[in-house]
């Protein structure tokens, strides 16, 4: 073969190799990232429960104990306490039926709204914007219900890389509220207040109460089931009678 036709085909075979190259370097950037989120997520099975609605039982506030704090109070629907618990976290009670009853001081909770909006973490804001639109973010009621709405099965391998990457963000803040085991989720809404569970009686030990007094304020709740069983109807007296004083 003569000399010139010889690198007139290597050079045809390097533009070949550039080429496909390119093209592999141009289906991850569209795959890559949605390839990643589906398979990262698609197999934890905490992050697949999302809210289902549960409407309040009337419950009488007249009985139980009542603990005020934070400038909140509620009527707790057990007697007897124990111990009290007051750290720079926490402020709770402790009940003889071993029910453990406690508040997350407000200024510990993850403020979202001004968390996102700080000029280091605002690519996170913009990002979860085009994918969801501009109303998704305007309080942290509205982020909190962003986050705990995902779920693995929103993301798609022909999905866009935009709304990919949004999912996997949220899939990354959802694990923060639920723990490696399964739980189902449910909100409320009352004149008061709306509030997310996290875990139901039945099946967990501890459960998670994510309550929005308003729209732009965050309490966290956990009540720890004791020798007697943690009920639903107890948990729903909590929510209840929660209420700013």
């Amino acid at each position: 073969m003569p000399r010139k036709e010889h690198k007139k085909l290597y050079v045809i075979g390097i533009i070949i190799v550039a080429g496909l190259f390119i093209a592999g370097l141009a289906s991850f950037t569209l795959f890559g990232a949605r390839f990643i989120s589906y398979f990262e997520y698609h197999y934890d099975d905490s992050l697949y429960s999302t809210p289902n609605h549960r409407k309040l039982k009337d419950s009488d506030s007249s009985k139980g104990t009542f603990f005020s704090i934070y400038g909140y109070s509620v009527r707790l629907p057990w007697i007897n306490v124990l111990n009290e618990i007051d750290t720079a976290h926490l402020a709770g009670l402790v009940f003889e039926s071993g029910q453990v009853f406690q508040v997350h001081h407000p200024a510990k909770v993850v403020d979202w709204y001004t968390e996102l909006n700080k000029y280091e973490n605002n690519f996170i804001i913009q990002k979860l914007i085009k994918a969801f639109g501009p109303g998704c973010c305007s309080t942290n009621y509205d982020i909190v219900s962003l986050i705990l709405n995902a779920s693995p099965e929103d993301l798609s391998l022909f999905q866009s890389v935009v709304k990919s990457e949004a999912i996997r963000i949220l899939m990354t803040y959802k694990a923060m509220y639920v723990s490696e085991n399964p739980k189902k989720l449910f909100y409320y809404e009352t004149g008061r207040l709306k509030a997310f569970q996290v875990g139901v009686p039945a099946e967990n030990d501890t459960i998670k109460l994510i309550i929005f007094p308003d729209n732009m304020t965050e309490l966290i709740v956990d009540i720890h089931t004791g020798k007697e069983k943690l009920r639903q109807e107890q948990v729903d007296q909590v929510v209840s009678t929660f209420k700013r004083e």
